[in-house]
């Protein structure tokens, strides 16, 4: 996270295989700091959470973490100890940030021929599209994305590869703000390709899902248009 974040600084995880990464965690410790965000020593992590992803999508990311990918190979990569901002660490003291519940009540991703359904589950579950693409990381609501403050009208700040601070980008159906001039497959190439309908390159702090389907794609454009549209100007030619 950005250092003039109201949270501080903290680093990625190690999530290799290595015995200072995943190594230490069963699959059941795993899963449970997935879904809750306590970690094996105890202490919480409230970033990367995801609390709603389908039991089955939980299984198989597990067993990509374990499998033999090149990718997931043991490294012994150290991180910094995360340097909380005195407003983290006093949310934290009052307990206004907690565990999410662990809820034993098996999770079923919705059907896919149900294109409303299974869109907000990828976008809101799986991809997490919101946690950049509402007002900020700090007012995300991991649980509850689509009541995050700003849910999908963008400007929370990220930082590009050559660590350049960009506005995410508006992705509601507003009509100039947002995305509501685009079409499908406007929306696909620029979820793809990085490239927006005039032709432009869209930000690289924006990832290319170049393996999604097109069935997913058409999922999460069909619940886009549904979501709220929320005038935003400025950050019309955010990320």
């Amino acid at each position: 996270m950005q250092a003039e974040s109201a949270f501080g600084e903290w680093w990625s995880a190690n999530i290799t295989k290595h015995p200072d990464g995943l190594g230490r965690y069963s699959n059941g410790e795993l899963a449970y700091l997935l879904r809750t965000g306590i970690q094996k020593n105890g202490t919480l992590n409230p970033f990367m959470l995801f609390p709603n992803l389908s039991d089955e999508d939980l299984g198989a990311v597990i067993g990509y973490l374990r499998s033999d990918n090149s990718s997931t190979q043991p490294s012994p990569v150290q991180r910094k100890t995360p340097d909380y901002s005195f407003l983290a660490k006093a949310l934290f003291k009052l307990g206004a940030i907690k565990p999410f519940p662990f809820d034993e009540e098996p999770i079923i991703a919705p059907s896919k021929s149900d294109k409303f359904a299974y869109g907000k589950y990828l976008a809101n579950s799986v991809f997490v599209c919101a946690e950049c693409h509402s007002e900020s990381f700090e007012t995300f609501n991991y649980a509850d994305p689509e009541s995050s403050p700003g849910f999908f009208g963008g400007g929370n700040p990220l930082e590009d590869m050559d660590f350049v601070v960009v506005p995410s980008r508006n992705l509601t159906p507003h009509p100039t703000d947002g995305i509501g001039n685009w079409n499908l497959d406007q929306f696909g190439q620029a979820v793809q390709s990085g490239l927006r309908p005039d032709g432009s390159g869209i930000s690289n702090a924006m990832p290319r899902f170049l393996l999604l389907k097109e069935d997913e794609i058409e999922a999460i454009w069909e619940y886009l248009k549904t979501v709220p549209s929320i005038e935003n100007e400025k950050l019309a030619k955010g990320k």
